[in-house]
């Protein structure tokens, strides 16, 4: 594109020329427009006169000759009013950005307390215990106990919450439905491999709770029949695990099982004690 230029005065004389916000001159002057062409918006700006805002058609390489601009003064009340509405605007925003810088500043503190007490990975192991409580009558459905050996880990996500992924594995017996719910002479044993992911989170500290799904491969006897269950629940623990501290800790798990091929579903209860460490950050 060619340049193209404009001579234009006003009254008074000296008024700042803008081109899409931009200033290009002053009046009185010749004006340039470097590579413009095309309709542009031109606003002339002079202290103690109101902006005077227009339209013009530009060719390129066009000189262009333009009507004196005769610009509106401002009164000096209406200069303080809009002097004091400049104040207030560019007053709320700073309180904006204050506000906004506040909120960020809450937000690091918050993440750097979370980072002082929640480690970011933990590991866990323990002893546990599982014992079938069915969704019916007892006398009316196949029980279930077993030790459980859990293994674990945990990675924080984002502050108090955290992603956990277990293994457990378990040796037990299969009871068979009497009145009086006890072991029969002929429970079979079962061997289980546990697998489940939950997502947690921390309140007051220690306390942790969170929902949880996973599947379970069983056999029974030990190189028997396999069968295999899924399952969803809810985990609630506590854990002594946290400001990078080894400790111990404790949690319950409630679990509805799909039906297998082998063994009834229903709910059931899982517990069991850990111990643990902090992984070196």
């Amino acid at each position: 594109y060619k340049p193209s230029a404009i001579l234009l005065d006003s009254v008074p004389s000296g008024a700042s020329v803008y081109l899409g916000g931009i200033k290009v001159g002053v009046t009185g002057d010749g004006v340039a427009f470097p590579s413009a062409r095309g309709r542009r918006e031109i606003t002339l700006k002079k202290n103690g006169f109101v902006e005077d805002v227009f339209e013009i058609d530009l060719k390129g390489g066009e000189t262009k000759v333009l009507p004196t601009r005769r610009l509106t003064s401002i009164s000096a009340k209406e200069i303080a009013e809009k002097e004091q509405e400049e104040k207030e605007r560019e007053e709320e925003e700073r309180k904006e950005r204050e506000e906004e810088e506040a909120d960020r500043e809450e937000a690091r503190a918050l993440e750097r307390e979370a980072e002082s007490v929640y480690p970011e990975s933990f590991w866990n192991t323990g002893l546990g215990y599982g014992g079938k409580s069915a969704s019916n009558s007892l006398k009316d459905e196949d029980g279930f106990c077993c030790l459980l050996i859990p293994l674990g880990f945990q990675w924080r996500m984002h502050r108090k919450w955290y992603f956990r992924a277990e293994y457990s594995l378990g040796l037990g017996k299969d009871m068979e439905p009497s009145l009086n719910y006890t072991y029969d002479s002929g429970a079979k044993t079962i061997t289980i491999h546990d697998l489940n992911v939950s997502l947690l989170n921390y309140i007051y500290e220690r306390l942790r709770v969170g929902p949880e799904v996973g599947i379970q491969f069983s056999s029974y006897p030990l190189t028997g029949e396999k069968f295999q269950q899924t399952f969803y629940g809810f985990s609630i623990g506590l854990d002594h695990l946290l400001k990078r501290d080894s400790g111990i800790g404790f949690v319950v798990k409630v679990r509805n099982y799909s039906n297998p091929d082998s063994l009834k579903g229903g709910f059931y209860a899982l517990g069991a004690f850990t111990f643990g460490g902090v992984l070196e950050e």
